[in-house]
């Protein structure tokens, strides 16, 4: 309470003094904003990297998935192939 006194009678005066005080609370604010702003800023950046870090994880996935099901195909077809060669052996006898 007392502070708050002690500054409404700087002001108060007038003069320089409290011109310049005001414009040192203004220029304390501003820094104080700037700073809040730049770490929202920095935040969210982290988040959309995060995101796409997750995105690109989940694509990596898919592929794999889907390589590794063309390379099932292939094993199924080669045993298929191999079935039919048996068989196709085994008719000529």
């Amino acid at each position: 309470m007392e502070f708050a006194h002690t500054v409404l009678n700087f002001l108060s005066q007038g003069g320089a003094s409290a011109v310049i005080g005001i414009l040192s609370a203004v220029v304390a604010l501003l820094i104080w904003d700037r700073k809040t702003l730049v770490t929202e800023l920095n935040n969210t950046t982290q988040k959309v990297y995060d995101a796409k870090d997750s995105e690109t994880k989940s694509i990596r996935e898919i592929v794999d998935r889907y390589h590794q099901g063309n390379l099932d195909l292939v094993q199924a077809l080669n045993e298929i192939r191999i079935v039919l060669v048996t068989i196709q052996s085994a008719a000529r006898r």
